[in-house]
């Protein structure tokens, strides 16, 4: 995984590519079940994602209202063994609505997502 995130580091990505770039294009969060079968144009990790066995993958938009209003995005690869949708669904159904509740609690982060 240490090599995804240096990857990662040294090649900014343009935008609109990856999960992240998506969930920001969309304006709300951006789920792909595998991302092994995405095109190496939206996806230039693609190999390397393989290659390490990344599979499922979640971005959301955060917003930090104590700092000027600045937007991040949080991308989340799911475990390898989830293959069924309606697992990954759960997950995903169960990761949002701990981040809602996390943002809602410190009053300085909204989480942007589609209700």
């Amino acid at each position: 995984m240490q090599d995804f995130v240096m990857a990662c580091k040294r090649n900014p990505l343009k935008k609109g590519q990856n999960v992240a770039g998506k969930a920001v294009n969309l304006m709300h969060q951006y789920t792909v079940a595998d991302v092994s079968l995405l095109d190496l144009a939206d996806y230039p990790f693609v190999d390397l994602a393989t290659k390490l066995g990344l599979r499922a993958a979640m971005a959301v938009r955060l917003k930090c209202m104590s700092v000027g209003e600045i937007e991040y995005v949080a991308e989340v690869f799911l475990h390898t063994n989830l293959k069924d949708s309606v697992e990954q669904n759960n997950l995903i159904n169960d990761i949002l609505s701990s981040l809602r509740t996390k943002c809602e609690n410190s009053g300085t982060v909204e989480l942007l997502i589609q209700v």
